[in-house]
């Protein structure tokens, strides 16, 4: 994957990011969201639609696999669905492909599979074996493996690809405060594998590099629109014969959080002008990641707040993006890998200096 934003013309960005909003909003909007609260499946036909109709799926891809864009239509895509809480396994399904595409000619028939919308996952964890054409092990909690086809799990210098399907692959859903999202943990009981290629680390932390921008321009959309529903909502609220969006407190609790969502725009689109390979992009994905999860963690505690009494409601979608922020805030190990990696590039001895730094 190379970058794709640059100083030409972003009409073809601007032209996907209006097909992916127009089709969330389309398939039901947050509403679509709601509909995991009670432990359903994603939606296979919106999936479809998104990934594989829309081409969300192959965003990322190279253009030799069938794949299309790069980072700019990544962020792009990723802002859209954050932003109605599309409930689809993107996050993951980047950071699959971007594996897959590491391993070149080896992962094509896989590649393929993930373009025509069947959901890979990688797997996580400290402890796997491989003995003969098997392997053992357990995994993290797996982001959208709840309803994964395929496991790809890393051990030994090598990717290795498990069917969720057998019987040597047990399966346990955690409770998760964001019900939007699917995770699952799986023990791998000498469980079928075959290797598909080796692939050193530095390669897995680029390409979930490239999957935690993903989650950060996501987290970029919700936050902006719960800014969005909040500003419209004290245009509305009246107390005192006032619009309470005409009190200063409010006014100002706004103009933070307004700062928040930019400062994470700006360093979201940052890192998305940057090459997954280019020494940079690390950095730059970690600023990316530390403020966008500090800022939807504010705005969606404002939003909540701001919206007063009915903003703690179960039929208003504050608490889906509330919940979301949190949960964003634990994915992939959570923030600790980013403050370590800043302080080890950014030559600072303590957690205090980051603060001093600019970054949270």
């Amino acid at each position: 994957m190379t970058s794709a934003v640059t100083d030409h013309d972003t009409s073809d960005v601007d032209a996907l990011a209006d097909v992916v909003e127009n089709a969330c909003q389309s398939l039901g909007g947050i509403d679509a969201a709601r509909g995991l609260i009670d432990g359903g499946h994603y939606d296979a036909q919106l999936w479809r639609t998104l990934g594989v109709d829309i081409g969300v799926c192959a965003i990322g891809v190279p253009e030799s696999f069938g794949g299309l864009g790069g980072l700019a239509e990544l962020v792009a895509a990723a802002e859209k669905i954050g932003r109605e809480l599309t409930p689809v396994p993107f996050v993951s399904q980047v950071l699959t492909a971007q594996v897959l595409s590491r391993c070149g000619e080896p992962a094509r028939s896989l590649i393929d599979r993930l373009l025509n919308g069947e959901i890979g996952v990688l797997c996580t964890g400290e402890d796997f074996s491989v003995r003969g054409n098997t392997i053992s092990g357990a995994t993290t909690a797996t982001l959208a493996g709840a309803d994964a086809a395929q496991l790809l799990v890393h051990c030994a210098g090598h990717l290795h690809i498990v069917k969720r399907d057998s019987s040597a692959v047990g399966v346990r859903i955690p409770d998760s405060l964001d019900a939007t999202r699917r995770w699952a943990l799986f023990i791998l009981h000498d469980a079928p594998m075959q290797r598909i290629c080796p692939l050193d680390d530095d390669a897995l932390e680029r390409s979930r590099d490239v999957a935690e921008l993903a989650l950060s321009a996501e987290a970029l959309g919700g936050a902006q629109r719960c800014l969005d529903m909040t500003i419209a909502y004290v245009k509305e609220r009246y107390q005192f014969g006032r619009p309470i969006g005409s009190f200063q407190a409010i006014k100002h609790t706004l103009a933070d959080l307004l700062v928040g969502v930019e400062m994470t725009r700006s360093a979201v689109e940052r890192a998305a002008g940057v090459a997954p390979d280019d020494p940079a992009f690390e950095e730059a994905v970690s600023v990316a990641r530390l403020w966008s999860a500090e800022a939807y963690r504010q705005v969606t505690a404002e939003t909540v707040q701001l919206h007063g009494g009915i903003g703690f409601t179960w039929e208003h979608p504050a608490h889906l993006y509330f919940r979301r922020a949190r949960s964003d805030i634990a994915a992939f190990g959570g923030l600790s890998r980013h403050r370590s990696r800043l302080r080890r590039l950014l030559g600072l001895a303590s957690p205090a200096d980051l603060g001093s730094a600019g970054v949270s």
